[in-house]
């Protein structure tokens, strides 16, 4: 049954699965981050174990954090739905880049986390497709969890 008008207010179960898919997302993406900048520096690659058990967990848990505070903001329907699923990524990439980074490194991290989230796509722009992947593929499964089709 599509849906129209404004979105109902979100149910914890729907805001919990739309947060565990953008945790998901958010490890895939910091996981390809992280494989794009090591790729430059061949030193770095013997430190890969310590960064995939400190670094990805705890940008999921970021992302989970982030996830449950914005996934009002995914799934909407129409144009205006996608226009604030792409607003509200970018603003969950920054805040899951806080959030991760202030785990990994108190303080500093929290400044970091959003520049590293959202620097890597400058920095390499294949980088931004993967993320913008995420995206599309995370709202079109809000909308199911919306039941908006």
């Amino acid at each position: 049954m599509a849906t129209t008008g404004s979105p109902k207010k979100l149910s914890w179960r729907q805001r919990i699965l739309i947060a565990v898919a953008l945790c998901a997302a958010g490890i895939i993406y910091a996981l390809a981050a992280f494989l794009d900048e090591i790729a430059g520096y061949p030193g770095e690659r013997g430190n890969m174990m310590s960064i995939i058990i400190w670094f990805l967990p705890l940008s999921g848990i970021g992302a989970l954090i982030s996830g449950l505070l914005l996934a009002s903001g995914f799934g909407r329907p129409g144009k205006m739905g996608w226009f604030w699923a792409l607003i509200t990524g970018v603003v969950a990439t920054a805040l899951s880049g806080a959030v991760g980074g202030t785990l990994i490194f108190p303080g500093f991290g929290t400044g970091l986390g959003p520049v590293f989230a959202l620097g890597h796509m400058v920095q390499f722009p294949l980088l931004t497709m993967v993320w913008l992947a995420l995206m599309v593929g995370l709202h079109m499964l809000a909308r199911k969890i919306r039941g908006i089709e």
